[in-house]
Order: C-alpha cells, then structure tokens, then sequence
C-alpha cells in the first residue's frame, strides 16, 4: 500500500541523511501525509518540486552505470601473503614498458639492476628472466622461501621507473617455463 510505505519511509535515515518521502502530481505540488495531517509542499527546503516526467528523467539520470575514470586501481599491498601458495619463485608486473625501452640490450642492464637490488635486500637470487615481449614482467628464483616473501613484501606495490610494481609468488614450473 502506497500510503504504508510513504509513512514507513518518510524520516528513514539512509547513508547518514534523513529522507523526506512524499507523493507527486502531474502539476508538479507535492503531498505528504505525516500524522494524518496532509501537506501541500516539503516543510524545510527538504527537496524540489518536480512532476511526474520531470522525476522520471531524474531517476534515469541517477540510474546512469557509467565506467569510472580510466585512471586504473592502484595495486593494494596486502595484510598478509597468502600461504597457500609459497615459493621460492616470484613474479614482479609492470617493471617496465617495452615500447619505451630504446637502448640496446637494455633488458640485460635491468636484470643486473633488479638481481643486485634484490640480493642486497632480500636474499640470494638463483635465476631471473625479464620477458622482453611482455607488460613488465620479470620473474625471479630466491635461494629460499622466506627470501620471496621478503621480496614480495618489499616490492608489491612500490613504484618503479613511474610504474606501480605487483609482485605474486609462482610454481616452479612456471619459473622453469619461463627459463
């Protein structure tokens, strides 16, 4: 019933803010029924008055699912690495970008960078591969499982060359794939 849900409505707080529910006429005037005395208009400046097509068009553009900005979600640093899967294997994104690099041999320079940064800081590096013909992606070998873990922690979304880093353990055999 139409008038039960005006009653029940009307003063119902909803995201911090009371909501003022009356009914609409085609002339544009708004009634309420409150405490059985019914109004012609909304007392406080509570909201507009608007007629039927004229709340409809406003309903419609308040339904609009538009995709957000193209700003991309930066990559959140987790709370706590997940430990069904720990490795000794890692895989870092968005190190770099491919259509930037120019230099010759360039991808050697950065793997030298990365493994000397990576045993300075988190442990013995037995292998790295940085995939040329990818989005950034470098994988790397720890001589032990608590040397990933560091390094993950270290690097997941730090920023590197003006690019935020992902860093996510592997299987060895995707290592070895990648070898």
């Amino acid at each position: 019933d139409a008038k039960m849900a005006l009653e029940q409505m009307d003063g119902f707080e909803l995201a911090g803010r009371q909501l003022r529910v009356n009914t609409v006429h085609d002339k544009g005037s708004t009634r309420g029924i409150i405490g059985g005395i019914q109004q012609d208009s909304l007392d406080e400046g509570g909201g507009t008055n608007l007629n039927s097509v004229s709340r409809q068009a406003l309903m419609q553009k308040l339904a609009r699912t538009e995709p957000a900005a193209a700003r991309p979600a930066p990559i959140m640093r987790p709370t706590n690495i997940p430990t069904t899967m720990k490795s000794r294997c890692i895989l870092l994104k968005n190190m770099f970008d491919p259509e930037e690099e120019t230099e010759p041999d360039w991808h050697k320079e950065l793997q030298a960078d990365v493994k000397d940064e990576c045993e300075a800081k988190y442990g013995k590096v037995e292998a790295i591969k940085v995939e040329v013909e990818s989005q950034g992606e470098i994988y790397l070998r720890f001589g032990a499982v608590e040397d990933a873990t560091k390094a993950i922690e270290g690097l997941n979304g730090r920023y590197f060359g003006g690019n935020q880093v992902s860093a996510a353990y592997i299987s060895d055999a995707i290592m070895d794939a990648h070898l």
